[in-house]
């Protein structure tokens, strides 16, 4: 009787992830913007450049786009300040929202996402495969929330190609 007590607590527990992870995997990314989408479908993007540099600041130094549009303003009553993008041959694998600090917005992502994977003081992860969903920014000496979207197998590929162009980069400069 005890056996059966215990698989069946596993099981709802199983099928309660899944379901909550569903829901990640089945939104693939924020919003409309889309994990593995081509960044020329969106209109509302602009690449990094020395015009726009400013708005990526030490938030998003290491993003290649910032969202332009006037559409995504806020979650709930949560304010979103920017939001940031990279790409790998043109697919969008990064997709950073940064938010105020309002302590809803950390109640409810996971309201929405369920149990995180991952959870300490400053943040919570949902890793249920091919995507990643983290939130960061809890502790006191954070002004802000980061909600950071991820496909795994496009991330692996940027970084493997910017170890590589890196190399030669480096390699190049004793050649000359």
């Amino acid at each position: 009787m005890k056996n059966i007590f215990i698989i069946i607590t596993l099981l709802i527990s199983f099928c309660t992830f899944s379901q909550d992870s569903n829901f990640l995997i089945s939104e693939n990314g924020f919003r409309q913007i889309k994990l593995r989408s081509n960044i020329n479908d969106y209109n509302f993007f602009e690449k990094k450049n020395q015009n726009n540099e400013k708005y990526f600041g030490l938030l998003g130094s290491s993003y290649e786009y910032v969202y332009v549009g006037d559409e995504y303003t806020k979650i709930g009553e949560t304010d979103i300040f920017r939001i940031f993008v990279n790409t790998h041959d043109n697919l969008i694998y990064d997709i950073l929202v940064v938010t105020a600090k309002d302590y809803n917005l950390w109640k409810t992502i996971e309201i929405a996402y369920g149990k995180p994977t991952v959870s300490d003081k400053s943040m919570k992860g949902w890793y249920p495969g091919k995507i990643r969903c983290r939130i960061w920014g809890q502790a006191e000496y954070y002004n802000y929330y980061w909600i950071e979207y991820e496909d795994v197998e496009l991330k692996d590929l940027a970084s493997s190609k910017k170890v590589k162009d890196d190399k030669a980069k480096a390699e190049d400069q004793f050649k000359k």
